[in-house]
């Protein structure tokens, strides 16, 4: 059975107690929201983000996921969605079943994305997510987590080597991590 995951953190600057729970998305309330994600996410990879309108991002974002398409109605695909004890979404990870790829010779957990609204960063959101994706990962029976970062994403890369990502390859401005979820006598 699922253990119940939520999280308390003091934010210090209201001196308010925050709970999260996560929770699996429901593609009809949810799909606004990851799709937020997705464009908030997308524009930390652009380097000239700040000098572009909202449109020219809208607009350079759909050119990117029509050139990458995905999809999300396979089975193998979850979103796990990080919300307040109110029910309002704060962050969500989305995470699949994915076969042997370029370096990464065994099945694993391909983390696509894992975003937190701005304000909810730093309260412990990002890493209860990980620890969800963790547990996913054991139930569905795979060894390994994987993942694709840009290297000037230092704040996401803390979090990653502070959860116990390594970072396994670099291809000019991205950064691939891995976390191993074997038992040290199966490795």
């Amino acid at each position: 059975m699922d253990k119940i995951h939520e999280h308390i953190e003091i934010n210090a600057e209201e001196g308010l107690s925050l709970k999260f729970h996560i929770r699996e998305w429901n593609r009809q309330t949810d799909q606004a929201f990851f799709d937020y994600c997705q464009l908030e996410s997308y524009k930390g990879t652009l380097t000239d983000a700040d000098s572009l309108s909202e449109e020219e991002i809208k607009r350079k974002y759909e050119e990117f996921d029509k050139n990458d398409p995905v999809d999300m109605s396979s089975p193998d695909h979850v979103v796990f969605i990080g919300e307040t004890s109110e029910g309002q979404p704060v962050g969500l990870v989305w995470v699949c079943h994915r076969g042997p790829f370029w370096r990464f010779k065994e099945p694993l957990t391909w983390i696509y994305n894992l975003h937190v609204v701005l304000r909810f960063r730093r309260q412990g959101l990002a890493k209860l997510l990980l620890e969800k994706i963790e547990e996913w990962t054991r139930s569905e029976g795979l060894k390994l987590i994987g993942l694709h970062v840009i290297e000037s994403n230092k704040a996401a890369r803390i979090l990653y080597d502070s959860c116990g990502y390594k970072l396994a390859a670099t291809h000019k401005e991205s950064c691939f991590y891995e976390k191993s979820m074997a038992k040290s006598n199966e490795k």
